[in-house]
């Protein structure tokens, strides 16, 4: 984390930028995202659901050292090479925030934290961040974000779970834009079977089970008290197995607290969610202080990244074609002309 935060920072000089004005201002602010992805992951493997006050304390306690760490670097690089071009300006609400990043450690149920030295180097961390910025200040107005890293994910070999997001199916499809699709099929739960103590020989059932019916629920030798480890965001193809938004929102309400930036993550659920469900979302994410709060509903489009593989896609032949269903058109003037075998069409839409 702390050699991340000192690249991160590089990149404010070195990189290239669409307009002046963002130019002008990243060096002046250096603001970094350092993050983390696989949260997901580490808590299945350790036999803990997504969905309840252990694997939420775990996760706020990693976030709270993480982003101590990228402070602690930047309080470094700020005695060595100056602080951000405004930090005088900002001086007394940066300190604020730092001290308040500290104070929020008190919420962390730490008693549910069972990674040993975590508490301790955490305090000690955010101790000294607030003790450097008094005495060298920051070098960075913003140290941390956690983004979806959907793509990084995959170069991490962690892309069952990116992001803070929990797995979206312990069996899915991946469609390309450029065409087919990859079947992604987690590949903790072998690991998570074996830590719980099935033998190989279970687990190869389990996983056999899994890959047929997308969920442990009803797998052989499986016991009930451990289904909720293997909850997913979709469940199964028939919504079996699935984490309630509740949970989603949650999870980022305990890491929010010591995320300079917001949390990219898109909270996905089964096509049964209800409005409601949605609608209380909101207002749950609103009362923990949720910088950001997207949802997805599976089946509410046409087409998505993931599936299950169930979508049946009628193939057209070369030059035949076929209207959308009615509803999703638009108010617009369209004409289709030709030119040689190629077609155009041309949309004009009155202005409103």
């Amino acid at each position: 984390v702390y050699v991340t935060s000192m690249a991160s920072d590089i990149l404010n000089d070195e990189a290239s930028y669409p307009i002046h004005s963002i130019a002008t201002i990243s060096p002046e602010f250096r603001t970094i995202g350092v993050g983390f992805a696989n949260i997901g992951g580490l808590l299945m493997r350790k036999g803990i659901p997504y969905d309840s006050e252990k694997g939420r304390a775990i996760a706020a306690a990693i976030t709270a050292l993480m982003t101590g760490t990228v402070y602690e670097a930047s309080a470094d690089m700020a005695e060595k090479l100056g602080t951000f071009t405004h930090f005088e300006f900002n001086k007394k609400p940066a300190k604020g925030v730092m001290k308040k990043h500290e104070n929020n450690l008190e919420g962390i149920l730490w008693e549910e934290v069972d990674i040993q030295g975590l508490k301790e180097a955490a305090y000690n961390s955010w101790k000294k961040v607030n003790e450097r910025i008094e005495q060298v200040g920051i070098r960075n107005a913003q140290g941390t974000v956690l983004a979806p890293t959907g793509t990084i994910s995959y170069l991490l070999g962690c892309q069952d779970f990116t992001g803070e997001e929990p797995g979206p199916s312990l069996k899915i499809f991946k469609n390309l834009a450029s065409g087919g699709s990859i079947e992604i099929v987690v590949d903790e739960l072998p690991n998570a079977l074996n830590n719980l103590g099935y033998d190989d020989g279970k687990v190869k059932d389990i996983t056999d089970f899994v890959d047929k019916n997308g969920t442990v629920i009803g797998a052989p030798h499986m016991d009930p008290n451990h289904y909720k480890i293997f909850d997913t965001a979709f469940g199964n193809a028939r919504g079996q197995g699935t984490i309630q938004f509740e949970g989603h929102v949650r999870m980022l309400g305990a890491s929010q607290p010591f995320i300079s930036g917001a949390i990219s993550k898109t909270n996905n659920l089964p096509e049964n969610a209800t409005v409601k469900e949605i609608y209380d979302g909101y207002l749950l994410g609103h009362k923990l202080g949720l910088k950001a709060l997207a949802v997805f509903r599976n089946n509410s489009k046409i087409t998505s990244a993931l599936s299950f593989g169930d979508k049946d896609f009628k193939k057209l032949k070369r030059g035949e074609k076929e209207d959308l269903p009615t509803g999703l058109g638009r108010p617009a003037f369209e004409q289709e002309i030709k030119i040689g075998d190629s077609s155009v069409h041309i949309t004009s839409e009155p202005i409103p």
